[in-house]
């Protein structure tokens, strides 16, 4: 008169990780996250989706440091975000300037686009 019923067991999925960079929260590390970054911090845009994993150095904050690490880490100057030494963020004046020029004009023409 009885029947058996066998037990369901739910397994939780685990969110995965996104990695440190990754500001817009695509699962990714991206040139869109560098450009993030810029725009919040010239106030085009007051926050970041993912503003925890936009802190690429982990240094418990998000600045221009952060944006130039991605750039640096999509162009294969450094290995992975947060860099494993110290001596990892050295740019020379040229590629700096170039970089943040970059960001700038990115960050213009978006603005541009958004009004």
């Amino acid at each position: 008169p009885f029947s058996e019923v066998s037990p369901t067991v739910v397994v939780p999925t685990e969110t995965p990780e996104r990695p440190n960079g990754d500001a817009n929260c695509s699962g990714s590390v991206e040139i869109k996250d560098a450009q993030l970054i810029a725009q919040l911090l010239r106030g085009v845009i007051d926050e970041l989706p993912c503003a925890d994993d936009a802190d690429s150095n982990k240094d418990g904050r998000v600045s221009i440091n952060d944006a130039q690490l991605i750039a640096q880490f999509l162009l294969g100057r450094i290995d992975s975000l947060p860099p494993t030494t110290s001596m990892a963020f050295h740019l020379d004046l040229r590629t700096l300037l170039s970089l943040a020029s970059g960001l700038l004009v990115l960050g213009l023409w978006h603005s541009k686009r958004q009004t």
